[in-house]
């Protein structure tokens, strides 16, 4: 088995909250340095022990991704897997934790299965089968960041 490379990218933010002063919270994404279909990609993320692919469901999360994945994004013109999928209400998708997607995220072709940000930094659904870089990351850390947003 070949060794595999990864990037490991952590987020650390600090967040004005209402009614408290400032809490900090982190946020943990490896992206693979090999790309794969988005099936490999949610089980090579499993095998790293996270929790799946990541999910980008705050803006932060989503601006951060984008500036960390910028340079394989424009260098090989590839996008990423990350933890979004298609459900039976064709009007709204789900990430991987269970929860619904913002009803005003701009996603193209909502129509397919698999969730992914394109080269150009773009949500877009696809059918999973084309390599591309995958997103991977822990609910836990997702959950503490959207709690210090939460007043």
């Amino acid at each position: 088995m070949a060794c595999m490379q990864l990037w490991t990218v952590t987020l650390v933010a600090t967040l004005a909250v209402p009614s408290l002063s400032e809490q900090t919270a982190s946020m943990n994404f490896i992206f693979s340095t090999t790309t794969q279909s988005a099936t490999r990609g949610l089980k090579l993320c499993k095998e790293l022990g996270y929790d799946g692919l990541g999910i980008l469901s705050t803006p932060e999360a989503y601006a951060y991704a984008l500036r960390t994945s910028l340079s394989f994004r424009m260098a090989e013109y590839i996008g990423f897997y990350i933890g979004l999928k298609r459900r039976s209400d064709p009007t709204r998708l789900e990430w991987h934790d269970g929860s619904l997607s913002a009803t005003d995220m701009p996603v193209l072709n909502i129509d397919s299965l698999w969730g992914s940000v394109n080269q150009y930094g773009y949500f877009r659904m696809v059918n999973g089968d084309k390599p591309k870089y995958a997103l991977c990351g822990n609910r836990e850390y997702f959950s503490q960041f959207e709690t210090a947003r939460t007043p």
